[in-house]
């Protein structure tokens, strides 16, 4: 047992007792557990919160419970956070499925049908979250449970939270991988960066390759998110339906305003996708596949200006009629 994997069991003694280490990121090692309390097996994630301030520690705690309010059937919530003898951490119902990451690794190809259900289970807990005003802040497959037939998120707004109350860097959001041109460029990104994050894993997913796989250096990929165009995706893939293609070179739009105007319009124009098409994407050039065919706001407005002023022309000539 490591050192400090020792230090965890101390700390946590009494609460949890760790079984099996799952992975290690920048900012949290996981674990399965034992939760003593309650008789379950959890996720447990240890936070690094060497060096934070009391008041940044308590505010992320006060923004976990809140996140913990998050009940949805592809969402996996969180269950508890706390701080025992200076082990910061967060907890998770375990579930026993592979992550995306994983299914994609198998070597068993991932059908169009079975994709479909993935994103659109991704797409349907985003319009959740989002209504409560909560993002995501680092999805990717890593974060994406296949459990049978349901796709679930894990680590909801966690890093966001890590971020807002200074556990966290700026700097350090998210996987370089999925980030959002605007999150390269400083900002913490909102809900439109999900969609971008969205896009990247349905590229990979439908494609089998990362939209900006020759670029392999975390500073590579920040690069190719803000300054590159993603390789045409149907090379990657060129019998996979232009429509659903479309959606998703939509979500990998460079400026925020050019992607789907939320979660909520994503998920209608993936279900619109799965229509019956003709043309699949290798016929189709990558200036068609750019080419944004919703209603602008501005369009939207005329037309809803329009559409008023024709009402009351009909009611004034209907008022007309009656009085001669």
């Amino acid at each position: 047992m490591s050192e400090l994997r020792t230090h965890l069991q101390r700390a946590l003694d009494g609460a949890f007792a760790l079984e099996r280490e799952l992975y290690t990121s920048d900012s949290t090692r996981s674990f399965v557990a034992n939760d003593l309390a309650g008789g379950r097996q959890v996720v447990l994630r240890r936070v690094d919160a060497e060096g934070s301030t009391r008041s940044s520690i308590e505010r992320f705690l006060r923004e976990v419970k809140r996140l913990g309010r998050l009940q949805h059937r592809n969402i996996v919530p969180v269950s508890s956070a706390g701080e025992h003898a200076g082990v910061l951490y967060y907890t998770m119902p375990f579930i026993d499925a592979p992550t995306l990451r994983e299914r994609m690794a198998t070597g068993t190809p991932v059908s169009l049908s079975e994709s479909m259900h993935v994103l659109r289970d991704v797409a349907t807990a985003m319009v959740y979250a989002h209504a409560q005003g909560v993002v995501h802040g680092d999805l990717r497959p890593e974060r994406v449970l296949v459990a049978g037939g349901t796709t679930m998120l894990t680590d909801l707004g966690i890093v966001p939270a890590m971020v807002g109350s200074r556990l966290m860097p700026r700097q350090s959001l998210g996987s370089p991988a999925y980030l959002a041109p605007e999150q390269v460029a400083g900002a913490v990104g909102d809900s439109r960066a999900d969609l971008y994050a969205w896009g990247v894993m349905a590229y990979e997913l439908v494609t089998g390759a990362h939209p900006f796989a020759r670029h392999t250096t975390p500073q590579a990929l920040r690069d190719a998110h803000r300054l590159h165009a993603p390789a045409p995706i149907g090379r990657g893939n060129p019998s996979l339906p232009a429509a659903l293609a479309r959606v998703v070179m939509r979500c990998l739009a460079k400026e925020p305003d050019k992607r789907p105007l939320s979660a909520a319009d994503l998920l209608v124009a993936l279900d619109n996708s799965a229509r019956p098409q003709a043309t699949p994407v290798g016929l189709m050039t990558t200036a068609e596949l750019a080419t944004d065919t919703r209603p602008s706001r501005k369009r939207g407005g005329w037309l809803a200006v329009a559409l008023l002023c024709a009402s009351i022309a009909a009611a004034g000539w209907f008022l007309l009629q009656r009085t001669r």
